[in-house]
């Protein structure tokens, strides 16, 4: 991959080629599975890193399975990051380097499935956007938390359920990391009826704060989806969908709003 960048000042790079390879390994026998990847970046920009996964599955008992994995990650900064117009690009950023490990036990029996899973995300140089959406640098950040998760399909009707608590911090000075909130939870249901699907989601997000500093915060929203598709030909369909229900204002981002109720009618042409 080669990325150009076209600017009135005069940086030191703005030009640079990303060559990466990748060699990964899955496999199973009997009740244990496995799956290995090594990846190698070479950025002519800011160097070469290697990362690499390794995880394994043992399925103790006919319907349950306990899974575990370490992985390394590489995520040098775009080009927007660096040389955003005007004073919202930093030059100096550095990549980003990452040490995940998780823990699972998954339960499945007569179409249903839950997950409990702990994980541990430790990063040197993540990076965040300060009070004046400058991008920076956090020396050491850390994102530890459990993850709930059910899903169900029981006759017509499919179930699904997610709930997340975490801590986004950074380790230097404790404070939250930016945007990222301690709790999010997800609901979804959806039923069949011959040529019609019906459904709905609920997705709600903490409270959380805007920047590094901790001084803008961001409220906590609960936002309500509602869909309907009537599948009228065998590759023609129908879908209505009408996205905030309850017409919540919430940002993700301070000072930019999210859109508010709104409907969408799609027609879609899916040949087989």
């Amino acid at each position: 991959r080669t990325q150009r960048v076209t600017t009135p000042v005069a940086y030191v790079v703005t030009q640079r080629t990303i060559d990466a390879g990748f060699l990964g390994l899955t496999g199973q026998a009997g009740n244990h599975s496995w799956q290995a990847n090594m990846r190698r970046d070479v950025n002519s920009q800011f160097g070469s890193s290697q990362t690499g996964f390794a995880g394994y599955g043992w399925r103790f008992a006919p319907n349950w399975r306990l899974h575990g994995s370490y992985g390394t990650t590489f995520v040098a900064p775009s080009f927007n990051d660096l040389y955003y117009p005007g004073v919202y690009g930093n030059p100096n950023l550095r990549p980003e380097h990452g040490r995940n490990r998780d823990l699972g036990l998954a339960w499945g029996a007569g179409g249903q499935t839950l997950k409990l899973i702990y994980f541990d995300n430790q990063i040197r140089n993540a990076i965040a956007y300060d009070t004046n959406y400058v991008p920076q640098n956090i020396g050491r950040a850390r994102i530890d938390g459990w993850t709930l998760g059910y899903e169900a399909r029981i006759d017509r009707l499919s179930l699904r359920a997610s709930l997340e608590d975490m801590q986004p911090r950074n380790v230097e000075d404790g404070k939250a990391l930016p945007r990222r909130s301690d709790t999010q939870a997800t609901l979804g249901a959806s039923w069949r009826e011959g040529a019609w699907l019906f459904g709905t989601s609920v997705l709600h997000v903490g409270s959380r704060f805007d920047d590094t500093a901790n001084t803008r915060a961001l409220a906590a929203y609960t936002v309500i989806d509602l869909h309907a598709t009537w599948q009228f030909a065998p590759t023609l369909s129908v879908q209505a969908k009408l996205n905030n229900l309850t017409d919540r204002p919430y940002e993700t981002t301070y000072g930019y709003n999210q859109p508010g109720r709104a409907v969408y009618v799609t027609l879609r042409w899916q040949p087989k």
